[in-house]
C-alpha cells in the first residue's frame, strides 16, 4: 500500500511537502494567467464587434409613422385595453411620440375613451381622455433603448357603450447623434 501512496504524493518522498505545494501553486497561477489573457483577448474581440447605435434626442424630425386610421369597436363587455399601434426602435435615447385619436361619442361627456402610450406592454404615458368626435393630438417624450416596443392602447373610460374609438398618425420623432461607448467608468 505504501508504494501507491508514495507515488500519489511524491514518487521518492525526497521533495519536501512545502516545495510541492509551492510548485503546484505556481502551476495554478500560470493557469489563471492563461485564462485571464484568454478572457482579455475575447473581450477585445467583443469590443470590436459591438455595433454602435445612435443616441436619440427628442425633436420635431419625423422618423417613424404609423398613420393609417385604426378603429376599435368598444362593446358592453368591459374596459379592456386594446393595442392599436406598435413600433420597434433601433436606437437608445429620448424620443417624442405623438398621436391623434377621437371618440364616436358625438361630444357627449359620458362617451369618453382613453389612449395611453406603452413601452414593451407596460403603460408609461399619461392617460389621455376625450369624448370629442374630432381628432385631438397628444404628444409626450419617452426614454427608450434599442429593441423597445412603443405602443398605443385604447380603452373605454366609462360604461356608455357601444361606441368606436379612432386613432391615427402615431408618429415618433427624434434627432440622432453618435454616442460613445463607455467600457469602463
Amino acid at each position: 500500500m505504501w508504494p501507491i501512496i508514495k507515488k500519489a504524493v511524491n514518487s521518492d518522498l525526497s521533495t519536501p511537502l512545502d516545495e510541492l505545494i509551492d510548485s503546484k501553486a505556481e502551476e495554478i497561477k500560470q493557469d489563471i494567467n492563461l485564462i485571464d489573457s484568454k478572457i482579455d483577448s475575447k473581450a477585445e474581440e467583443i469590443k470590436q464587434d459591438i455595433k454602435m447605435y445612435p443616441i436619440a434626442s427628442p425633436s420635431d424630425t419625423l422618423r417613424v409613422s404609423a398613420d393609417k386610421e385604426s378603429i376599435v369597436f368598444i362593446d358592453e363587455t368591459g374596459q379592456v385595453a386594446t393595442k392599436v399601434k406598435e413600433v420597434i426602435l433601433g436606437m437608445t435615447g429620448t424620443i417624442r411620440v405623438s398621436y391623434q385619436y377621437k371618440s364616436s361619442g358625438g361630444g357627449i361627456t359620458s362617451n369618453k375613451i382613453k389612449a395611453q402610450v406603452y413601452k414593451n406592454d407596460v403603460a408609461v404615458g399619461l392617460e389621455q381622455r376625450t369624448h370629442d368626435d374630432t381628432y385631438i393630438t397628444f404628444t409626450e417624450d419617452f426614454t427608450v433603448k434599442t429593441g423597445d416596443k412603443i405602443q398605443l392602447y385604447i380603452t373605454p373610460d366609462d360604461s356608455q357603450r357601444p361606441k368606436d374609438a379612432y386613432c391615427r398618425q402615431f408618429r415618433i420623432y427624434w434627432d440622432e447623434f453618435d454616442g460613445g461607448l463607455v467600457t469602463m467608468d
